[in-house]
């Protein structure tokens, strides 16, 4: 027997084309929101914020201390401040007033005298001033 004549292959046809899937109906959004994360509770009310810690209160400035009413009323005296060896500083209140050996008038009535020894050393003393009258303190170093 003769061989058959070979069969020519018939060409593939392409395959058909895929047929898309069948979208899926939207979903409502109630739908969507029931996938999502579950809603976070409410928020607590922020604490109100903490009151500002008082702040204390300003203490009174001590008074002025100035001389004490003399019972002479009022005027002044004379104040002499010496030391031993002269040259000290000499504060009246506070205030610094000079060198001594001095002599100054002052208001009468009490006063804080101060004195210091440049060589060291300083010593204090409230005298007490009379109105019309001379007043003598010494400081010996």
């Amino acid at each position: 027997k003769p061989a058959a004549p070979p069969v020519a292959a018939k060409p593939a046809e392409p395959p058909a084309p895929a047929k898309p899937a069948a979208a899926e109906p939207a979903k409502p959004a109630a739908d969507l929101a029931s996938l999502a994360k579950p809603p976070a509770p409410p928020a607590k009310p922020a604490a109100p914020p903490a009151a500002p810690a008082p702040k204390p209160a300003p203490q009174p400035k001590p008074p002025k201390v100035e001389a004490a009413p003399d019972p002479d009323e009022g005027g002044t005296g004379t104040l002499s401040v010496n030391s031993t060896p002269p040259g000290a500083a000499v504060f009246l209140d506070d205030a610094n007033i000079g060198q001594t050996p001095i002599e100054i008038d002052v208001p009468s009535g009490a006063h804080k005298v101060r004195v210091i020894n440049p060589a060291g050393g300083a010593k204090s003393q409230t005298v007490r001033v009379k109105p019309n009258q001379p007043t003598e303190v010494s400081f010996p170093f």
